[in-house]
């Protein structure tokens, strides 16, 4: 028990510290922090650096044996699997809405510059279930086909210590083509804000993004 207050009291305080820090850069951009709704967001500090040979054959490696398990299951088993979205939101959102909060959040991303993103690798999160959706999309794709279609968006670089399609301005592979992980997962702190846009009915368009790097041993 008191190793759990302990563990709660520093994530209490390590919320408090990147709170100031937020507050900081918008003051440091002429903004009011008490005047506006802002969030603070993860920050990944990484440099781009060349995507090294080894990665990117390991990375080809892991792909194909997906592909050969995705095309097994693709021949047995029947029904289409829905493709989700990092974008989606509540299905109770209006069009517009849900348009403008996708929207928010894909700068929220940007802001952050992938902090989760970091932990692809070398298999960029791709599973079995991932590649067997993306085979029953573009059924005219074959595996060799597929291969091509993924060594296209192997860049030069990827940020340092990150996934192999982690460009300097984000993920080079399009939605389409992502793991069911990377469409649909959300750091602690956009849950928050998405929870707090339902509750309070705000519009996501002007909430400010500041990233804060959390510390070396936070999951958030």
């Amino acid at each position: 028990m008191a190793a759990l207050e302990r563990r709660n009291a520093t994530d209490r305080d390590e919320d408090e510290a990147r709170r100031r820090r937020a507050e900081a850069l918008l003051r440091e951009r002429g903004i009011d922090p008490a005047e506006v709704d802002w969030a603070v967001v993860p920050a990944n500090s990484a440099s781009p650096r060349p995507l090294d040979h080894d990665a990117a054959e390991a990375f080809r490696v892991h792909l194909r044996r997906l592909l050969d398990t995705a095309r097994g299951a693709a021949e047995t088993r029947e029904g289409a699997i829905p493709s989700p979205s990092h974008e989606q939101t509540d299905e109770t959102d209006e069009p517009a809405l849900a348009e403008r909060r996708a929207e928010a959040l894909s700068a929220a991303c940007a802001a952050c510059r992938g902090w989760c993103c970091a932990r692809g690798g070398v298999h960029a999160f791709l599973d079995d279930a991932s590649l067997t959706r993306i085979r029953r999309s573009r059924p005219d794709l074959d595996s060799s086909d597929l291969l091509a279609v993924y060594e296209i968006f192997l860049g030069p670089t990827r940020l340092a210590g990150g996934c192999v399609f982690q460009g300097p301005t984000g993920c080079r592979l399009p939605r389409s083509l992502r793991s069911d992980t990377c469409n649909d997962w959300w750091c602690d702190d956009l849950e928050r804000v998405r929870e707090r846009w339902h509750e309070d009915g705000l519009d996501p368009r002007d909430t400010h993004f500041l990233p804060v790097l959390p510390s070396p041993s936070s999951p958030k």
